[in-house]
């Protein structure tokens, strides 16, 4: 991949060097971090499972792109199913940026080198965009295999070949209007301030993005698409843009021609803005920023005895109110760490909120009711994505130091710290607005639901690496491996929902022994992790 990669590059030397980059100090520094990606897997399992990983999540995205473009055909329109298909690619590239690549923008491993090399700043910035353009191809390219084919078939060769030119001008266009929005920040943050202020704004993106999600698919089937006389919302609208310069093979309109020029220009916009007066500032804070640490506040530890009894309320051994205690601790002032975890709640809570109140709930107390409570497992995902992941390298030779026996009880103590101060207290919430619409009486299966989404919990920690908190970087093959793990649980989570289905079929004692089986079933996985050998652990490393 990496050879194509450059061949690529070389056709537009041109358009890099008119831009004030080193072409080839860029071309090296972007063939070193491709390498490293591919080579350098922290896992320890080798080349192949990496690109076997990113393989399996571009198989993902190749049969969810045509699930979206179909939709859109199913209103009738092509002008509507390209909308519907370009919305998806623009929140889908915009999401994966800001959970995913965007610690390639940032990246300090590689920094220590270049900031005392003859590599100018827009060299440096260039290099580091293309790195995340060819991962973000990819992606896109998966999703695009089988609607391009469609449209081929549908209007014929010369629109296939512009719907694949208007999605990788799309991808283009969605890495530089994420990475101008990380800039900008940059430019008039200072650098003390500038991780704090990020992380909340990566949280509105996400919620942002997490409701338009939504809105999408609920407003695509009200527009009428009409490329003589667009709407001025249209004009405003980047996902209109490349749909139009698909649309205007057989529709060459004025104004259609006109909305794939504005998207167009806009690329070339944000690249300059990027590349000419962005890149100057990044580079003489990207370097303080990698250097500086954060000062910790100062927590006194005699406040904190209330922490060491909520720890021996849910922790059942010394070992498991050990890691409940590191990780509440760990998590306290983890900046990393809440940009992983707040923007997975927010995503979350719009979603149930949203599946709440659009009206598809016909049966009341039925189980497609309780549908945004089980979505609340997304969060206890995003725990576990999150809880081991660390920018400090490789720190598992810590954990091995300290003489334990078994390293399950620690790993769950610090799961259930975090469980208890993300997940619980927005379950909770959600809870209070169902009780308030439904009565009490839906109060047995508001426990059942509880106690399912601990258990899959306890089985996702299981199977996803039990790995010790914050002692891993972040490898290549994460984000494919996290992906299906996420199909998987939502498969658990459906068959679990049929056990819920036919419990409520029983007599009022029907929910009530359900609750009991499960709980003996949470209380035996605990068990068996707390078990764990050091062999499983160090397998994952």
């Amino acid at each position: 991949m990496i050879k194509v990669v450059t061949q690529i590059l070389w056709f537009f030397q041109g358009l890099f060097t008119r831009m004030g980059v080193d072409f080839d100090r860029m071309l090296a520094i972007v063939t070193v971090k491709l390498t490293v990606d591919n080579r350098i897997d922290r896992s320890g399992r080798g080349k192949k499972n990496t690109s076997n990983a990113l393989m399996r999540q571009g198989i993902l995205l190749g049969i969810c792109g045509p699930i979206f473009f179909l939709t859109g055909i199913a209103s009738g329109a092509f002008g509507v199913s390209l909308l519907l298909f370009q919305s998806y690619l623009f929140l889908m590239l915009m999401m994966s940026f800001m959970m995913e690549y965007s610690r390639i923008l940032f990246d300090g491993n590689d920094n220590h080198i270049l900031r005392h090399l003859p590599v100018n700043s827009k060299t440096i910035l260039v290099a580091r965009l293309v790195s995340m353009l060819v991962y973000m191809f990819f992606l896109s390219g998966c999703m695009s295999v089988i609607p391009l084919v469609i449209v081929c078939f549908w209007k014929g060769v010369m629109s296939g070949a512009f719907f694949i030119i208007s999605v990788f001008l799309n991808t283009i266009f969605t890495l530089l209007f994420a990475n101008v929005i990380y800039l900008v920040v940059m430019r008039f943050i200072s650098v003390e301030k500038f991780q704090r202020v990020m992380s909340y704004v990566q949280v509105v993106l996400i919620a942002g993005v997490a409701l338009s999600y939504q809105l999408v698919g609920q407003l695509i089937y009200n527009i009428q698409l009409d490329m003589f006389q667009p709407g001025t919302w249209m004009y405003f609208t980047p996902p209109c843009y490349f749909m139009s310069l698909t649309v205007m093979v057989k529709q060459p309109t004025g104004p259609a021609l006109l909305l794939a020029l504005i998207g167009v220009g806009l690329v070339v916009v944000l690249g300059y803005i990027t590349v000419a007066y962005l890149a100057p500032y990044f580079a003489a804070k990207v370097g303080v920023l990698n250097s500086y640490s954060p000062v910790s506040k100062k927590h006194k530890g005699g406040k904190e005895g209330w922490l060491y009894g909520l720890a021996r309320v849910f922790g059942r051994s010394p070992m498991q109110v050990t890691g409940f205690v590191l990780g509440w601790r760990m998590t306290r002032d983890n900046l990393k760490f809440r940009q992983g975890v707040l923007p997975m709640m927010i995503y979350t809570m719009f979603l149930a909120v949203f599946f709440l109140y659009q009206g598809r709930q016909e049966e009341t107390g039925g189980i497609v009711y309780y549908m945004p409570l089980y979505m609340m497992a997304m969060i206890s995902i995003g725990i576990q994505m999150n809880m081991s992941i660390t920018d400090k390298g490789n720190l598992f030779w810590l954990y091995r130091s300290k003489p334990l026996a078994r390293p399950g009880a620690l790993i769950l103590g610090c799961f259930k710290a975090l469980f208890v101060k993300y997940y619980l207290p927005a379950y909770v919430l959600l809870c209070g607005i169902f009780i308030v619409m439904l009565d009490w009486v839906i109060l047995p299966d508001l426990l059942f639901i509880l106690v399912v989404s601990t258990l899959v919990s306890y089985i996702y920690l299981w199977f996803s690496g039990m790995l010790f908190p914050f002692s891993k970087e972040k490898s290549s093959m994460d984000s494919g491996r996290n992906m299906l793990r996420v199909i998987v649980l939502m498969l658990m989570l459906a068959l679990v929902g049929g056990t819920h289905v036919l419990a409520m079929r029983l007599s009022w004692f029907g929910i009530w022994g359900a609750i009991v089986v499960i709980s003996f079933l949470v209380f035996l996985m605990e068990f068996v992790i707390c078990r764990v050998s050091w062999r499983k652990v160090i397998s994952n490393y």
